[in-house]
């Protein structure tokens, strides 16, 4: 399963990063992986799961870029500071940062999806938290970004993160429960730890999207 995948753009690893799972890009440059770091497979070059992988990230951020919004927000926004969010599509109209503690709260219910649907450019500051509540997943956390990426050293992240075309950059000592997809910009990490959630909760028409085309 893709722990990161970029349709079509570079990844770049500098200094100790350690991942669970798959790491590849359908059309650019992996670089800087050690595989002892990787448990998973490391895809240098375009192959057949590649291929499906691309086809599964566009299909992904199609059926979550078409989801209604249930709440929607408008203006600057910033997260955290013991920020509940319960189960919706959320529309952030604008630029949107993570400070402090920011928790995702299933009310009990395993399967709840959250997307976070971010008009702009996504930051989340050093040694902020995402907290899951009362049986909230990773899995099921979708960050759908317009904008750039940057995760800020010494923060604990919790989603999947799939940028429309910019760029992801992920610093030091970060750890993230999700993946970090991408359909153009660069993804760079530096010293990060990565753990594979469970495969997306979410089904298109076409069947369930796994990202396990490695497996």
């Amino acid at each position: 399963c893709f722990s990161i995948f970029n349709d079509n753009g570079s990844i770049k690893n500098t200094g100790t990063t350690n991942i669970t799972g798959d790491v590849g890009t359908n059309s650019g440059i992996v670089d800087g992986f050690d595989p002892a770091g990787v448990n998973g497979m490391i895809h240098y070059v375009p192959d057949a799961w590649t291929i499906q992988g691309e086809i599964d990230n566009l299909a992904l951020y199609n059926e979550l870029n078409a989801v209604s919004c249930d709440i929607e927000l408008l203006e600057p926004i910033l997260l955290g500071y013991g920020l509940r969010l319960t189960p919706h599509t959320y529309c952030l109209g604008s630029n949107t940062k993570i400070s402090d503690t920011l928790y995702f709260d299933a009310q009990g219910n395993p399967d709840a999806v959250f997307i976070m649907q971010v008009g702009g450019n996504f930051d989340a500051n050093s040694y902020s938290n995402v907290v899951l509540l009362d049986s909230a997943q990773a899995r099921n956390i979708f960050w759908v970004i317009s904008g750039n990426v940057g995760i800020a050293p010494v923060s604990i992240f919790r989603g999947t993160i799939i940028a429309a075309n910019g760029a992801e950059t992920i610093l030091e000592n970060v750890f993230i429960e999700g993946r970090l997809l991408s359909h153009g910009g660069a993804i760079k990490t530096k010293n990060v730890n990565i753990v594979l959630n469970e495969t997306p909760n979410i089904i298109t028409p076409d069947g369930p999207l796994t990202f396990c085309q490695g497996d």
